[in-house]
């Protein structure tokens, strides 16, 4: 659904309930293993220790969201990934500066994705505005050409 309201010509706001969602779903399930991982009592995985496996994953995210956004170009998905990003960081309470960089490396490039996104979808929202100009500028090469005098 998310991808045929992409391709067709939808506000913001019939796009808006699909995008929310879409980021939610895609940290729930970056969650639902790191639940997996815990109600097993799995400590390590390929000899990398938890906090390895959450900057990881953490990445992870931030990279599905900078594609996702540019890709769709869907300004509201990165901050839906921001908002998890930031209970994280409330949660960690300043315990592994590793983990509080990421988090806040990786929330500035999605708030950044996010404005960048909104300026291009600004500036291609109307491409006939450009093209008129193109035209004119014809029209008007044209009558200085033929030495017409007016510009229609």
């Amino acid at each position: 659904m998310h991808i045929l309201i992409t391709n067709q010509n939808y506000s913001w706001f019939d796009r808006f309930p699909y995008s929310v969602y879409f980021a939610w779903v895609t940290v729930a399930s970056i969650v639902n293993v790191f639940q997996l991982t815990n109600d097993n009592n799995i400590d390590s995985i390929i000899g990398l220790d938890e906090l390895t496996w959450t900057i990881i994953m953490l990445s992870a995210a931030g990279i599905i969201g900078l594609i996702t956004a540019f890709y769709f170009k869907d300004w509201l998905y990165p901050l839906v990934i921001i908002w998890p990003l930031y209970a994280i960081y409330v949660e960690n309470s300043s315990e592994y500066s590793s983990l509080d960089m990421t988090l806040l490396i990786i929330s500035v490039l999605l708030a950044v994705c996010s404005v960048i996104t909104v300026i291009i979808k600004i500036k291609i929202k109307n491409p006939f505005k450009q093209a008129g100009k193109r035209v004119y500028k014809v029209r008007e090469d044209l009558c200085v050409k033929y030495n017409l005098g007016v510009v229609i």
